[in-house]
């Protein structure tokens, strides 16, 4: 059994290609920290995370889970129709609903150079009505935030290495656990 695993494992790295990373709200970043790269222009993502019930709001349980927890899972349509734009439409499943839909975008103004970094502005959940209303039940923005990345690679040893820093706005204190 274990050595089916590992050649199965080891058959998986040689034929894998290269892959960017992925923040479980369907955008390209780093699980929970957004970062500057982006798809090419053209491309197109269909998936689907599950999600623990560690990585969801306290807010959301006490709305849908009547303050139980559970596990979730998200699916998502990602699109990158320009190189400097990415949006994408997410919905959360949740307990007794037909799921929570969030619409995010990233927007680049500027192109990593020799001595700059790539820059994104972005938002998720970007039509949450809370931002506006503080009653729950009017929009729930249970994702909602707007940040700003920065990405910088650098090649050490014929290996890409790279590094972000972010800033994000959360809409609602109760969102920050996101």
């Amino acid at each position: 059994m274990r050595k089916k695993f590992l050649l199965l494992s080891i058959a998986a790295l040689i034929c894998c290609n290269v892959a960017k990373a992925q923040m479980y709200l369907g955008m390209t970043g780093l699980i929970h920290v957004p970062s500057a790269e982006m798809n090419e222009a053209g491309d197109a993502r269909i998936g689907v995370h599950y999600i623990p019930n560690e990585m969801l709001s306290s807010r959301l349980w006490e709305y849908y889970g009547k303050g139980k927890l559970f596990d979730s899972y998200s699916y998502y349509f990602s699109i990158t129709p320009f190189r400097w734009m990415e949006a994408t439409y997410e919905c959360t499943a949740v307990k007794t609903q037909l799921g929570n839909g969030s619409y995010n975008v990233k927007d680049r103004p500027l192109y990593e150079g020799k001595y700059w970094p790539l820059v994104v502005m972005g938002a998720q959940d970007v039509f949450g009505s809370t931002v506006y209303n503080s009653d729950i039940t009017k929009g729930q923005a249970f994702f909602g935030n707007w940040y700003v990345a920065a990405t910088k690679h650098f090649m050490v040893g014929g290996n890409e290495i790279a590094g972000t820093l972010a800033y994000r706005y959360y809409l609602k204190e109760w969102n920050k656990k996101h």
